[in-house]
């Protein structure tokens, strides 16, 4: 269980990562107010995904010490 989340956590950083990288992509080539909302609704998406990796990362933490004290 513990090696299933944290390889979960790993993908959802990883997507957190891509998001950013769109994000500084559409900030570069992209001016226009427009630009700016579809960068913002990136970011919260973004914060979802580091968001819920953090969780998930702590789930894993939580179990690896819940198996070493069973």
């Amino acid at each position: 269980v513990e090696t299933s989340l944290r390889s979960e956590a790993g993908q959802l950083e990883q997507a957190a990562a891509q998001l950013g990288a769109a994000i500084a992509a559409t900030e570069a080539s992209w001016d226009a107010a427009s630009a700016q909302a579809a960068t913002a609704r990136l970011r919260t998406l973004q914060a979802w995904y580091e968001g819920h990796a953090r969780h998930v990362a702590g789930l894993a933490q939580q179990a690896s010490t819940h198996v070493q004290n069973f």
